[in-house]
């Protein structure tokens, strides 16, 4: 009732046209996760080969995404603090199939020794809670810098820095 009166609208046009608080909610993560999901399936360059490089071209998407969305993080940050089906169905329908092109990028140069193994849990809270953090945490990455962190060159800038900080970490010495 609070959100129809907030848009103007009739008090029962969303349970109208949802059915239910439930059915809005699935309704408003698939709207919120597809478009992630499409762009960073679509965030490989087919003129790349080396793992590595699409692997940081992945990191990089995700993380100007998140920079632009960051509600994203925001409701997975209160989503997974309980696990529920809410949960399973945001990781089955969408963490999941989005981190699927990763596995095989990490798996093989992780085979060839070129990199250290990396867990998927890992790698995905390295990017995901810990990248994407200053976007979604703002007032936070304020006090350590008063630049804005949602400043389009700031959000590229770190976007570039934590992939390649990523890849060079994963990267086993060459001795």
């Amino acid at each position: 009732r609070t959100l129809n009166r907030e848009l103007g609208v009739s008090h029962s046009l969303i349970n109208g046209r949802f059915g239910s608080k439930e059915a809005l909610w699935y309704a408003t993560v698939d709207w919120a996760f597809e478009p992630l999901v499409t762009k960073l399936a679509s965030a490989f360059d087919p003129t790349l080969t080396a793992p590595l490089d699409q692997l940081r071209i992945a990191i990089r998407t995700f993380l100007l995404y998140s920079a632009e969305h960051p509600e994203l993080l925001g409701l997975m940050d209160i989503e997974a603090r309980q696990d529920t089906d809410r949960l399973t169905y945001i990781h089955d329908t969408y963490i999941q199939p989005a981190l699927a092109p990763i596995e095989r990028l990490r798996h093989h140069p992780a085979d060839q020794g070129r990199i250290r193994p990396i867990s998927l849990s890992a790698f995905h809270f390295l990017i995901a809670h810990g990248g994407a953090a200053p976007f979604t945490l703002v007032p936070l990455a304020r006090h350590f810098d008063p630049a804005d962190p949602l400043n389009p060159d700031a959000v590229a800038e770190h976007a570039g820095f934590v992939a390649d900080l990523i890849i060079r970490g994963l990267k086993c010495d060459e001795a």
